[in-house]
């Protein structure tokens, strides 16, 4: 078959109307099924699995495999637009009497554009301000991370904000401003915090208020209104390779942990990722 005739038959199946019927279908179906994920993944983590997510996957019970089940939104939105595009083109006269559909067309095109930079752009953060207080910062209610704080001057606290996307890669994060590395020795979405039992093995956490204190790793909550107890066991080393303790960090934690060197003072926490917004 010669190569223009190719491209020809393919630009035509892309810019066909029963493709078009076909993704609209399979968009509904999908959104159903979203909506119903929503009992039990809540909404943010169905939304991700089922509509921004290329393909949704299924996991038996008991497995770690999954398997491919259903087309996700931005797979039928991808093709949707494409669709879109190919149509508008190829389909649509370019005359005021089909001015209509040129704006509908276009209307759909600048929705799924729109869907796929909000899934790719967007950072949602909430503010909560008390009557008297003033705040330069929000919070990311889903998103954890390791604070970093330089407490030595009383009048202003120079901070650092390690993602938690850092901490799950268990890597050795360094930053050239500061004199020490943070190795991370653990990091868990969520977990229950205990007491440490009197004669029970030895923890690796030897220094702050984790030290008397143990963890079991539980699945993530995932309701709109439940709030995971993160736990990330890290340890910060200097560059000489002196360790200055490991350190028990969770959001579940109010108590302050840190150290003391070369004359400044560190306090480390494990809190929401914060969002600076120096204008307010």
């Amino acid at each position: 078959m010669p190569q223009n005739e190719l491209l020809s038959r393919l630009a035509a199946a892309v810019s066909s109307l029963k493709l078009t019927i076909v993704c609209l279908a399979l968009l509904m179906i999908l959104v159903v099924a979203c909506t119903l994920a929503q009992v039990d993944l809540g909404t943010h983590l169905a939304v991700d699995r089922y509509i921004r997510a290329f393909i949704v996957w299924w996991t038996p019970d008991g497995s770690a495999v999954r398997f491919p089940v259903f087309p996700g939104g931005g797979l039928l939105g991808g093709l949707l637009l494409l669709n879109l595009v190919f149509a508008q083109f190829r389909r649509l006269e370019l005359t005021w009497r089909k001015g209509g559909l040129w704006i509908m067309h276009i209307g759909l095109a600048l929705l799924f554009i729109g869907e796929f930079a909000t899934a790719l752009l967007q950072v949602e953060s909430n503010m909560a301000i008390e009557e008297g207080q003033t705040k330069s910062f929000s919070e990311d209610y889903r998103r954890m991370e390791v604070a970093v704080i330089d407490e030595t001057d009383k009048e202003f606290n120079d901070e650092r904000g390690i993602p938690d996307a850092l901490l799950k890669s268990r890597a050795e994060i360094a930053d050239a401003s500061l004199p020490f590395k943070l190795r991370v020795r653990a990091y868990h979405d969520n977990a229950a915090l205990t007491m440490r039992a009197p004669g029970g093995p030895p923890s690796i956490v030897t220094a702050g208020v984790g030290a008397g204190m143990s963890y079991q790793p539980l699945p993530p909550v995932t309701g709109d209104n439940d709030q995971n107890t993160a736990v990330a066991v890290v340890e910060p080393v200097l560059k000489d390779g002196r360790s200055m303790g490991v350190y028990l960090l969770s959001n579940a934690l109010g108590a302050p942990q840190g150290f003391r060197h070369e004359g400044r003072s560190w306090r480390l926490s494990l809190r929401l990722r914060h969002y600076q917004h120096p204008s307010l």
